[in-house]
């Protein structure tokens, strides 16, 4: 079959028809021509894989010249003659173009970090990232890998070194291990940082080194010092910061303890408050109406009622005037010692007048008790009562002659009593 039948001048005077049409080169390549006038090479051939006839787009014309269409054409025909697919393998080979383009540096880069973040700590990794992120710029972070070239490296190296030689080593370094793990990865299929003789960029700085300890004195000396050096972790100093740990442990806990104690102390305190306030609630709840002695200095002609006796010679009684208008209380009738329920049965909710006595012997009795309007020596309670013993009534009352005062009152209206 005959190849090579067209030339260019036959393709550009080829003129559009109402129907596509082709114009055959041989060797399965022809140019189709559409309507519109566009025109496009396509390649017929047998897929090797499953004998089936195919169509192969190779391109538009003039984009596509003729010398280059037949030359895809020979490039098909030997993957034919190889039983592989051309369109298949044009595909994956176009993919492969796809993702190297996409694996940029950076990405390679940012791959290798993170495994080295298995490994190294955070400031570290941060450190090491500085390291490349501030000494090239955006155009060769972000280029796919496999297009740098040994030469841009080099020279920025060298550029670098310049100033700082040590971060040029680093950097070096660095760009060396990221380039192995792109091969590992098949990102790329030689490493060209390798290839970069630092020697020749990098400056090699003489170290100029500190005076050497020849005798054995000095050697004791220096080794004492450091020894003794505060912040020198050796095993003097690292026990004697556990030391230090363990002391404030031990003062921590203690002070723990006592805080602990305190706040035990304080519930106990709160719960014995809280018992005495209700102990006293219950008290106060409990507390005698009548435990009030009533005075001299309390009454004036003040009338009260008599509410009962107690103890012997206590009159129960309640106010009926005055500032203790309400208020109970109790009258102490001096001169007896025992005065009965029964000696007061009759008379008690009677009313009575309460004058203090502030002349003679009797003002040494306070109060005297009366009947209101009446002279109050010679209608009281204290008169009623020796009458009522007097009466035949011995066991109702009985007088108080254990003292003078009490005695003489008594012996005012019973001149044998206490003889």
């Amino acid at each position: 079959m005959a190849l090579n039948i067209l030339n260019d001048t036959q393709i550009r005077k080829a003129k559009p028809k109402d129907k596509e049409y082709k114009l055959n080169d041989g060797g399965g390549l022809s140019i189709l021509i559409k309507p519109n006038g566009s025109k496009t090479w396509v390649l017929n051939y047998i897929n090797p894989q499953n004998g089936k006839k195919t169509n192969a787009g190779l391109g538009a014309y003039p984009n596509v010249t003729l010398v280059m269409a037949r030359d895809k054409r020979a490039k098909y025909k030997q993957f034919i003659a190889q039983d592989i697919n051309p369109t298949k393998h044009f595909k994956e080979q176009n993919k492969t173009q796809i993702i190297q383009n996409e694996t940029t540096f950076e990405k390679v880069f940012n791959e290798w970090l993170a495994i080295e973040a298995r490994k190294i700590a955070p400031k570290t990794l941060q450190t090491k990232k500085n390291r490349i992120l501030n000494h090239f710029d955006i155009s060769f972070i972000q280029k796919p890998i496999k297009d740098i070239k040994k030469s841009e490296v080099a020279s920025n190296i060298e550029n670098i070194a310049k100033n700082t030689p040590q971060t040029a080593q680093i950097i070096y370094q660095i760009l060396n291990q990221v380039f192995h793990y792109a091969i590992s990865k098949d990102h790329i299929e030689h490493n060209i940082i390798s290839d970069i003789y630092t020697k020749a960029l990098i400056p090699n700085n003489k170290v100029e080194h500190y005076g050497k300890l020849t005798k054995e004195n000095d050697l004791h000396e220096f080794i004492n010092k450091i020894y003794d050096y505060p912040k020198f972790v050796s095993m003097k100093n690292k026990i004697s910061e556990m030391e230090k740990v363990q002391k404030e442990q031990e003062k921590r806990q203690l002070e723990n303890q006592m805080m602990a104690s305190v706040q035990t102390q304080a519930k106990e305190n709160n719960k014995s408050s809280e018992t005495k306030t209700n102990e006293a609630k219950t008290e106060t709840k409990e507390v005698d109406p009548y435990e009030r002695r009533f005075t001299a200095s309390d009454m004036n002609d003040t009338l009260v009622e008599i509410k009962g006796v107690r103890d012997g010679n206590k009159v129960l009684v309640r106010v009926l005037e005055g500032n203790n208008k309400g208020k109970r209380g109790y009258i102490n009738l001096k001169g007896f010692k025992n005065i009965t329920n029964s000696a007061l049965r009759s008379l008690i909710g009677s009313t009575w007048a309460a004058t203090g006595v502030n002349n003679g012997v009797e003002m040494e009795y306070g109060l005297i008790l009366h009947h209101p309007g009446s002279d109050i020596y010679s209608y009281n309670l204290n008169k009623e009562l020796i009458d009522y013993k007097l009466a035949g009534h011995d066991s109702a009352v009985k007088y108080d002659c254990g003292r003078d005062t009490a005695r003489n009152f008594i012996q005012s209206y019973d001149p044998s009593a206490c003889y």
